[in-house]
């Protein structure tokens, strides 16, 4: 059909495709009940987007869909030429976590700081590669999408204004947008539209404009009436009458439900097994709907044209090849299951997940658990949830795996070795990728939910995270519960004590970290003496211990770069920077930190590098020169939400445009007012006075 009113959203949509082909794209979402229309707006979006001659990027959320699942489906084809572009390099390790075939043996998978901010900007650049007359990125059903794709898709739209990029995205909102979207609606670059339900008068003139011979207008008003102001079900309705006899409509087939059911009841046996396992299956392929089904190739191809000829499927670019017309034909469809039939199905499913021998998922995984806990197995389904947060980790989605986590959690109310094992890990990557408070918190809810079992290694992980977020007073008492249970030589208790002297016993921190990095290399543990040794670097330098100091990161720098701990090259770098800062203001290793960083993926890190390698040239050639760094550190701890970070670049800006009298700034049209730096002076010292920077 004709697409029914919507001319103002259309309009919306197509001054974004505008915008996005002058260069400076917009962001749109579209939010509303199912069956309102919001897909079909999209179709209409990427027509107008191929007339203009943009680049098209399509992905959507689907139940059971891995971290990022949305985001490979867009970009996963758009990309492949351009794996082997120098000028993408340092990135390729960013989206190999996502993306097939960005990855070499030589690549380094570092923990990832931040990792929807530092994946956004990995795919910033990949835009900026691949577009040559802009591009149009069409996000479906994001109330089905992880956490951390939305995280992605808010710092995509914070950057649309310099990019030609229009973002266009759908999300359910029955009666509320679900909690994942809020920040992402909240967002003040996303202008979000909300569609409601067609006026009676522009569903019957709809209807009347198909020109249905023979359809009474008796007929037209009970269709307008069962319509109810939904095109779903008004495009529904406009098929039957078209295949029907001559304005014929069986009004008692006049809801979705039972239009659905009758479209069914004409399937042959096999179309309806195949529509009854998608049902239950979700997102699936031909491997694991042949295996629930039971039929071989050529039944299953020939029941797949049965029902894409029924219409309740249509073509799609899924691994099926098909997708559910609607998702609320699908829901239609499984509810016509007996909760037997379903669990049977589910069951079947999870089996032969498990039982793949090719490296499963973390959205097969993650499919497996649920399809376990569909068929009222709780135990299996939480080892299916601890192994997909396994892979979570593993692909920097952090939030995911927490998710995941919870999950399992609460289907057995306790938490496993499995699962204290992946918690740890993503509690380090947490502290390591400069989310040390995110860390903690994680690691004190688990901590207060642990019943008898082994609290050590996350009593370890959980006091890390808490030194690095500067919570000493957590931090203490969770070194205290650590003492009571550790061994005298324990390694990680001697590098923990060598933090805890560091506030205020910086002699004796020197002393303990120099015992804590010796005992770590003794046992191997190098990433506990790089740690060790960092300790001695901030006890000694507070202490104007400079030699100890310089000599203490000296050695962190060559254990990490024998050991190939990229994270500890880095820090141990950037500090090395910090030192040559004092010394002369060399920024050389600031540099090679930044550099370093970069490829690791991590963001934050880079940020703090920006500001310091800002602060070098202040201190050489001025504030205004300074002033292009100083502001894309600020844009990125904007971004990144490091406020500590922020309230520095506040004050430095505040600075720049001080020192700049009436001169315009480099890449700024004129020069601020005096408000607007009385403004960054209030910020600066405001967020300096919440976070307390040291």
């Amino acid at each position: 059909m004709p697409l029914v009113a919507r001319r103002v959203e259309l309009a919306l949509l197509t001054d974004a495709i505008e915008a996005a082909k002058s260069g400076r794209g917009k962001a749109v979402l579209l939010t509303g009940e199912a069956g309102v229309g919001k897909t079909r707006l999209l179709v209409e979006a990427q027509r107008e987007a191929e007339r203009q001659g943009l680049l098209i990027l399509k992905g959507r959320g689907v139940e059971s869909g891995g971290a990022y699942r949305p985001l490979v489906e867009a970009f996963a084809r758009a990309s492949a030429p351009l794996v082997d572009q120098k000028e993408l390099a340092s990135v390729r390790p960013i989206l190999a976590r996502v993306l097939p075939g960005w990855v070499s043996d030589q690549d380094v998978l570092a923990p990832m700081a931040d990792p929807a901010a530092v994946l956004a900007e990995a795919l910033i650049l990949l835009l900026q590669a691949v577009v040559a007359d802009g591009a149009v990125l069409l996000m479906d059903d994001l109330h089905w999408a992880d956490q951390d794709t939305i995280s992605v898709l808010t710092y995509l739209a914070d950057s649309t204004d310099q990019l030609p990029l229009a973002l266009i995205m759908t999300t359910r909102s029955e009666p509320l947008l679900p909690d994942s979207l809020e920040r992402l609606s909240a967002a003040p670059s996303i202008r979000q539209l909300r569609l409601s339900r067609l006026q009676a008068s522009e569903v019957g003139d709809a209807l009347r404009a198909q020109e249905l011979r023979g359809l009474a207008p008796e007929a037209v008003d009970q269709l307008v009436t069962a319509v109810d102001g939904l095109p779903l079900v008004l495009d529904e309705f406009v098929r039957q009458l078209r295949e029907g006899p001559s304005g014929a409509i069986d009004m008692k087939n006049t809801t979705l439900a039972a239009a659905v059911q009758k479209r069914i009841r004409g399937l042959p046996a096999d179309a309806r097994v195949v529509l009854d396992a998608m049902s239950v299956l979700g997102d699936t392929d031909s491997e694991l709907l042949t295996a629930v089904s039971g039929l071989d190739n050529p039944k299953l191809s020939t029941a797949m044209h049965h029902a894409l000829a029924s219409t309740l499927l249509v073509s799609a670019t899924t691994p099926l090849g098909v997708m559910w017309r609607h998702p609320l034909i699908r829901d239609i469809v499984r509810d016509l299951l007996l909760p037997l039939e379903q669990q049977a199905l589910a069951r079947r499913a999870a089996d032969h997940l498990v039982a793949s021998t090719a490296d499963v998922s973390e959205g097969q995984l993650r499919q497996a658990a649920e399809m376990y806990q569909l068929a009222g197995y709780p135990d299996q389904a939480a080892r299916q949830f601890i192994r997909a947060a396994q892979a979570a980790v593993r692909n920097a989605a952090l939030d995911v795996a927490e998710q995941h986590l919870a999950a399992a959690h609460a289907l057995t109310g306790t938490m496993t070795d499995a699962a204290q094992e992946v918690l740890i890990e993503r509690i380090d990557t947490l502290t390591l990728a400069g989310r040390a408070p995110d860390a903690y918190q994680s690691g004190a809810a688990a901590l207060h939910n642990l019943s008898g079992r082994d609290a050590r290694p996350l009593l370890v992980a959980t006091a890390r995270a808490a030194y690095g977020a500067d919570l000493h007073a957590e931090a203490a008492a969770l070194l205290t519960r650590f003492e009571q249970v550790a061994e005298p030589t324990d390694v990680d208790l001697a590098v923990l004590r060598a933090h805890a002297a560091l506030a205020e016993r910086r002699t004796e921190a020197i002393a303990l970290g120099q015992r804590a990095a010796a005992l770590a290399q003794q046992r191997g543990r190098f990433d506990v003496a790089c740690e060790a040794l960092l300790v001695v670097h901030y006890a000694s330098r507070r202490h104007h211990d400079t030699s100890v100091a310089g000599h203490a990161l000296s050695q962190a720098l060559s254990l990490s770069e024998k050991h190939q701990l990229s994270v500890w090259q880095v820090r141990a770098l950037a500090e090395l920077g910090m030192l040559d800062l004092d010394a002369d203001s060399d920024p050389t290793r600031f540099y090679q930190a930044r550099e370093r960083a970069t490829a690791a993926g991590m963001v934050g890190m880079v940020a703090t590098i920006d500001l310091r390698i800002a602060e070098t040239i202040d201190m050489r050639k001025g504030s205004v020169a300074a002033y292009p760094t100083f502001l894309a550190a600020d844009t990125q701890a904007r971004l990144l939400q490091l406020m500590g970070l922020y309230a520095h670049t506040r004050m430095h800006i505040a600075e720049c445009l001080l020192n700049a009298d009436d001169r315009p700034l480099p890449g700024r049209a004129r020069p601020a007012p005096p408000a607007g730096v009385d403004l960054r002076i209030c910020e600066g010292i405001w967020r300096g006075g919440k976070t307390k920077p040291i």
